[in-house]
């Protein structure tokens, strides 16, 4: 295939192709990743203190473990027919 103008409509054309049971999938994990893209200038600060200054924001540390799960354990709960190995690796 060959590139385009219009990358954007090239995905969503994919995206329309895919069986309506797994789009539900497909947007979970483009949200996943919006998400856990969001978290990374806070996570990075709060390696950066923790690794080069010392300084361990336990609490901060925590909250971001909870904030990374809360996208797969949505993901667990709402995704028909999810693989076992992909519910085994969220685990």
């Amino acid at each position: 295939s060959r590139p385009t103008k219009w990358p954007l409509l090239c995905a969503f054309l994919r995206y329309a192709a895919i069986p309506r049971e797994k789009k539900f999938y497909v947007l979970s994990n483009l949200v996943k990743a919006a998400v856990l893209l969001s978290y990374t200038p806070v996570a990075a600060r709060t390696l950066y203190l923790a690794m080069a200054r010392d300084q361990w924001r336990t609490t901060s540390i925590r909250n971001l473990g909870v904030l990374y799960a809360i996208p797969d354990t949505v993901s667990m709960l709402l995704v028909e027919r999810m693989a076992l190995t992909t519910k085994l690796h969220h685990m």
